[in-house]
């Protein structure tokens, strides 16, 4: 909430008590003069000034005075919506979309063991390893690649079949702890393939978002003492920050496709 100096002492202190109440408080433009009696007021963590912003102040509306002296002013509070922390739901969609270029940007016809090397191989005690973590990863010649799981022979098989699911085109064969791969020959069969891993990438990414912005609704939904309308502007807000994450992430996979087919 924010509110504006209107009048006299008492409406001082009962904004403070309200901002003690609450743990937070804003303090517009025009209002700042008095921010320095507010820090004095309560403990300054608590005083969070959000100098510049825009923002409509309040009014305040005097009734008729009751006595001597006597004047009491009725507060209005901001148009404000507090059902949900915008700031943190654009940060777990930018996580989200951040985690999809990383993992575009190892999606290419040019294999190399940093395509494959972090693939999370589920393990026969239920836990979980990278390849890279596995086994030694080598490139004795231009065209093949050599992983040496001496040391987890156990895992060969599953290592094996993590990197035949990938759907980068690969075929490991499997000699003793030793896996080889021979990499392929750049086709439009293989292009293709590659697109297609490129586009369920996106797809879980765009999964994704949608379940933060559940979350977020959901969240919203449940909290206490806030009004359908605002709701309503939190669902609106999020559904806004969602379609554009969505957007940049077919953005990103119009880029890869070009990238991909040879005609960037």
């Amino acid at each position: 909430m924010a509110y504006r100096l209107l009048t006299g002492i008492a409406i001082r202190r009962s904004l403070a008590a309200h901002c003690i109440q609450r743990r937070t408080f804003a303090v517009c433009r025009s209002c700042s003069a008095w921010s320095k009696w507010l820090h004095n007021f309560i403990d300054r963590e608590i005083l969070i000034s959000y100098q510049g912003i825009p923002h409509q102040c309040l009014r305040g509306y005097a009734s008729k005075k009751k006595g001597k002296g006597a004047k009491t002013v009725k507060l209005t509070p901001l148009d404000e919506n507090d059902a949900v922390d915008i700031e943190e739901v654009k940060a777990e969609m930018e996580d989200v979309v951040s985690t999809l270029k990383q993992t575009l940007t190892k999606l290419s016809v040019k294999i190399t063991p940093a395509s494959f090397s972090d693939a999370p191989v589920q393990l026969e005690d239920g836990s979980r390893a990278t390849i890279k973590q596995l086994g030694q990863i080598v490139t004795p010649q231009p065209d093949k690649i050599l992983i040496n799981l001496t040391n987890q022979r156990e895992a060969v098989p599953r290592v094996a079949s993590t990197i035949l699911k990938l759907g980068l085109g690969l075929n490991p064969e499997m000699e003793g702890s030793i896996i080889k791969i021979t990499l392929p020959k750049v086709t439009t069969e293989l292009r293709t393939q590659l697109v297609k891993v490129a586009k369920a990438d996106v797809e879980e990414t765009k999964k994704s978002l949608r379940y933060v912005r559940q979350k977020a609704i959901n969240k919203a939904r449940k909290a206490a003492s806030v009004s359908k309308d605002e709701i309503k502007r939190a669902e609106k807000t999020v559904d806004t920050l969602t379609s554009h994450y969505v957007t940049e992430a077919d953005s990103i996979l119009d880029i890869k496709y070009k990238e991909l087919m040879g005609t960037n």
